[in-house]
């Protein structure tokens, strides 16, 4: 399945979480950070497409959030056969 993490808009971390939560179906206990979002989609078994849009933020604070984000994502990509990431300005 195909996901794509639009962050034209998102400007701060409980918009960031909350979007993310209510894109992947994520459970309540993930904890809304890096660390739960990792470990919720590294137990997943389904096919994902995941594309990442939109991600230079003219916040300091949320463009360093975001970069580490893309690293969570490329470290899923790396260790999970089912997901595919792809990163478009």
């Amino acid at each position: 399945m195909d996901y794509v993490i639009d962050l034209t808009g998102i400007e701060d971390l409980e918009e960031l979480h909350g979007m993310l939560s209510d894109l992947f179906e994520l459970p309540k206990y993930y904890g809304k950070n890096l660390d739960g979002f990792y470990d919720v989609m590294s137990s997943r078994n389904d096919e994902m497409h995941i594309v990442v849009k939109n991600s230079e933020k003219e916040d300091e604070r949320m463009n360093s959030y975001v970069e580490r984000l893309k690293d969570v994502l490329k470290d899923l990509e790396h260790e999970c056969e089912n997901i595919v990431v792809t990163f478009e300005s």
